[in-house]
């Protein structure tokens, strides 16, 4: 197999390039922190939970006129447009759209995290989500697609499209991160009084780490359930989830019709959703019957060995490029992870039930 040379030299600036991006995201993840903070200091918690969309929304529209505003104010000081000043006042709008994307679904899940500073979880989503982000950049800005992203960025709302769809994204992978972190609070919990407990933790937080994607669609998977805990009826969340699957495909396939979209939509991200709402799908049905301390623990974990096995499928069948072109196949597999999903669901209710597994403690107390 022959490969292009620009695979080889993608791959180099992939591993150069991520623990700059890191370090950015530090940056992204303590600004995340301050506006959350700032925030926490709204009396509403309604106002708390739509002004970071207002805020975002606000920046998006107006990003090419702050922009302008910049080179108009400061094009006649030679200084400050030869430094790094112009850089750094650029990135301000970005940066807080990205937050914004990290603290909106935040209060969604606030009542389920027993982290004793909760700005820790606003930190970790958004070193994650700025990393992403960045890293997806650099690819569409030197990748095999660089030609039609420069030709497309000369549409007249280019621009603004991005950044709303890239705050979009930070929305569902901060939301994966909090539900991961919600997954680590009851293996925390599964270990109380192991003398091991910390290296353990380290050790799954290592192979979800390793495991990744499949540790996001599990994380999203378990938010979305915490969240429709408070839909009333049974069959509501289940006609939710079916609807979401189908709407998201349909969603990604018009999409790809429009050529250089994928430079702006991140389809990555939108499959990711479609497996977690598909996983979630037998789940909402066999969730009555599994003790519920063991709930979230069944649906995570359910949530990620579905998903690699329906990975190594792709993997030994070849299917990854057909995916990748036409995201409607995706309800296919979506309709794999359900059936894959509700044997691991079975089999971890199967366990619990007549195994001699300690019950977990009541939900409640701090996590440090």
């Amino acid at each position: 197999m022959i490969i292009p040379s620009f695979d080889l030299s993608l791959v180099f600036g992939i591993v150069l390039f991520t623990g700059i991006f890191l370090i950015l995201s530090l940056c992204v993840a303590v600004w995340a922190s301050v506006l959350f903070y700032l925030f926490g200091k709204i009396p509403q918690k309604g106002l708390q939970m739509i002004l970071p969309v207002v805020v975002a929304l606000v920046f998006i529209a107006g990003e090419i006129p702050f922009k302008a505003f910049l080179y108009t104010i400061l094009g006649e000081n030679e200084f400050l447009m030869s430094g790094p000043y112009m850089s750094v006042f650029s990135v301000i709008p970005f940066a807080t759209i990205l937050a914004m994307g990290v603290i909106a679904p935040f209060p969604l899940i606030r009542e389920h995290l027993t982290l004793k500073r909760p700005w820790y979880a606003i930190f970790a989503a958004s070193t994650v989500v700025g990393t992403y982000i960045f890293l997806h950049n650099f690819i569409v800005a030197f990748g095999p697609h660089q030609e039609t992203s420069r030709n497309l960025s000369w549409t007249p709302y280019f621009q603004s499209v991005t950044l709303f769809s890239q705050f979009l994204e930070a929305i569902v992978i901060a939301a994966a991160v909090f539900g991961v972190i919600v997954f680590l609070q009851y293996a925390n919990r599964m270990l109380a009084g192991n003398r091991l407990r910390r290296g353990i933790l380290a050790l799954v937080a290592i192979i979800l780490i390793v495991l990744l994607p499949a540790t996001g669609i599990g994380g999203f998977a378990l938010f979305l359930w915490l969240v429709m805990q408070k839909i009333p009826g049974r069959i509501n969340p289940v006609v939710i989830s079916v609807a979401a699957v189908l709407l998201l495909a349909l969603t990604g396939t018009m999409l790809s019709g429009i050529s250089g979209m994928g430079t702006v939509v991140d389809y990555a991200v939108i499959t990711m959703a479609i497996m977690a709402f598909a996983v979630l799908v037998p789940f909402l049905y066999l969730a009555p019957g599994i003790e519920r301390n063991w709930q979230p623990v069944i649906l995570f974990t359910g949530a990620v060995a579905a998903d690699i096995v329906l990975t190594l499928v792709a993997t030994v069948f070849e299917l990854g490029e057909w995916l990748t072109s036409d995201p409607i196949t995706i309800v296919t597999f979506a309709e794999g992870g359900i059936i894959f999903a509700a044997c691991a669901y079975t089999a971890g209710q199967y366990l619990i039930t007549h195994r001699k597994y300690p019950s977990l403690p009541a939900e409640g107390g701090e996590v440090s």
